[in-house]
Formats: structure tokens, sequence, C-alpha cells
């Protein structure tokens, strides 16, 4: 992975860790990184997806010169912000009831949709997902056009990224990987941090477009890099609801009230974003789904295999993620991340 860094890697990084106001300490701001977009498929029938997600959109595409590719957006106007900009909607969906009553064109597949299309935005969830929807049978690949550009704003691995940017530029088609910060509330509002890697002039070209989606959009690096940046901003804010489940499990494990603890921790140097969603998501007991743990789970394992290329030691990240695989033995991964705090409650027992 060092091998994405541009000289000044630490500087790039942290100038898209300080995009939101989800802040740790008194100095860094971090991202708020629940995954809000993503694939269909990660259910097994739609009708289990439908029954919890009675507000949800699943969009594909949007094209006239500007495409996204299937994702699941919940609560989110994403496309409005897109259309109010003066683009059109074109969709595809691998279950084209999922489209339901979007006012959009819809495509067969991800290739007839590539070809009437300058860019193409995906966001899916795993690595192996992206490169199918890019590169496999019927992909974008196969009927997008040389000069065309792929903005993928997935989470996954930066060598899949690299991958995907390789091959499409064997057809002449440019790659960003820009996966994306903020929240749902960050989408609604067109404030999403958006984390870059790809050439430079790819992303001016392109820029106008992710204007209308992000507030900070800030060039990593190369292909890959903007990868590495969420992954970076994972292990931070993932660690900061561990740390903030512990603390509130150390509260009430000591006989002293937990919401009265957050409430004096929020007036000092440990109060953050974090503490004040998750820390009262954990007073209040209240694990229904926000951003799903699995998705945490799903990163940190994204994480754990970077360090790994790299070589480098990421002790509390471990820790992390052994939480996160504890979590999701006890079958709770499709609750909200703050369900931590109940692993830790379970290990006492």
């Amino acid at each position: 992975m060092c091998d994405l860094y541009m000289k000044d890697p630490d500087a790039r990084i942290r100038q898209c860790l300080l995009s939101s106001p989800v802040t740790y300490s008194t100095d860094l701001e971090l991202i708020n990184a629940p995954v809000i977009m993503e694939y269909v498929n990660n259910f097994s029938t739609i009708e289990e997806f439908d029954s919890i997600s009675s507000n949800v959109w699943r969009m594909p595409l949007y094209y006239k010169n500007f495409d996204i590719a299937e994702y699941v957006l919940d609560k989110c106007t994403t496309d409005e912000e897109l259309q109010r900009a003066g683009h059109e909607l074109a969709v595809w969906a691998r279950r084209p009831e999922s489209v339901g009553d979007l006012p959009a064109r819809t495509c067969a597949t991800p290739a007839e949709l590539g070809r009437c299309c300058e860019v193409v935005f995906t966001v899916i969830t795993s690595s192996a997902d992206v490169e199918g929807v890019a590169l496999g049978k019927d992909g974008l690949s196969e009927g997008m056009a040389p000069g065309s550009v792929l903005i993928d704003c997935s989470t996954i691995a930066p060598e899949s990224a690299r991958h995907v940017a390789a091959c499409l530029a064997e057809k002449g088609i440019d790659m960003l990987d820009a996966p994306v910060s903020g929240g749902v509330q960050g989408a609604i509002d067109a404030t999403l941090a958006i984390m870059i890697g790809g050439e430079a002039d790819v992303l001016e070209r392109v820029r106008p477009l992710l204007d209308c989606l992000g507030k900070r959009i800030v060039h990593v690096g190369p292909n890959g890099a903007g990868q590495v940046a969420k992954a970076c901003n994972q292990m931070i804010m993932v660690a900061a609801i561990e740390a903030a489940a512990e603390a509130m499990r150390l509260a009430t494990a000591s006989g002293v009230d937990a919401a009265r603890v957050r409430q004096a921790l929020a007036g000092g140097s440990a109060a953050s974003r974090v503490l004040d969603v998750m820390g009262e998501r954990m007073v209040r007991r209240d694990f229904s789904a926000g951003i799903e743990a699995r998705l945490h789970h799903k990163d940190f394992g994204l994480v754990l295999e970077a360090a790994r290329q790299s070589g480098v030691p990421v002790a509390l990240t471990a820790a992390v993620a052994q939480q996160l695989n504890a979590l999701m033995a006890q079958g709770w991964g499709r609750q909200e991340t703050a369900v931590l705090l109940r692993v830790l409650e379970r290990s006492g027992q």
C-alpha cells in the first residue's frame, strides 16, 4: 500500500479526516462514516430488505452525462441534488421492481447504461461486487467509451480499486476511487466528505458533479489512496465507539449513572460527536440499526489486510476488530455499532 502514497500522504489523509462534525478529543475531527448506501443483494430476499427499510430508495444509476450504479440509499436525496443541477436520471437495477416509480430511464445492464454515459458513480458494499459491476459480463467496461469516467464511492480494498482502475485504463476509461463519509444527513444536505484517489486532472473534470454531493473533496493521491484514507477513518471512528462503550460500561459497573457520566464528559477533552451520538444510544439502549455493525466489521477486515500488506502494527485496531467479531458471533450484525456495549456486558457475565 505504500506505493499509493504521495510525498506528503499524512497531510492529505489528515485533511480528509478533518472534514466532518464528528469530533474526538479537542483537536482532531473524525468523519462519522456510516455506510449510507448498500448493495441490494446483501439481503437474501427483496421482502427481507423491504421489511426493514420503509423509507428507502433503491436507486441505481443517474445518467445523461452522469450516472450512479445500483445502490440502496436510506432517506437520501443525492439524486435530487444531481437533478437540481440539471442532470437527468436513468437507472439500472438487477431487480427491475426495485426501481419502483422513480422517474427515470431504465437500462437493462450496466453495459447499456455505460454506453449512454460520460461519468458513472458506483456505491457498492464489497470489492467483489465493484469488480463484477465494473469488469464482469455486461459490466460497465463493456459499454463505457474511452475518455469516460467511473467514480467508485464504495468502501473497498485499495488493491481492488487499483485493479479496477488498471483494467479500465486498458480501455481508455478513467477511474477515481472516491469513498464518502458524513452519514445519511450529509447525503441529504449534500455535505459529504469525499476522499479521492486517482489522477488530479480527472478529478477536475468531474469536480462539478462531486460538488453536487459534498462540501469537502480532497485529492489524497493516486488510485487506491482514497480507500487508504477511508480505512484510516474507519480505524479512528470505530475505535472511538468502542472507547465510548467501555466508558459507559465502566460507569455502570461502578454503580454510577452512565447518563450523567456522558453529560460530564461532553464538557471536557473527551467530548466528541461519537460520544454524543453513540454514547446517547448506549445510555438509552437504542441499538436499532442506523448503520449496521456488520458493515464496520467488513471494513475492519479491509483495514487489517491493508495493515498486514504494509507491515504496519495496528494493535488497537486489532483489539477493536476482535470486539466486532464477538458482536457478529452474537448475531447482532444488523444492529447499530453502539451494540458493542452489549458485547462488553455479555463478556462480564
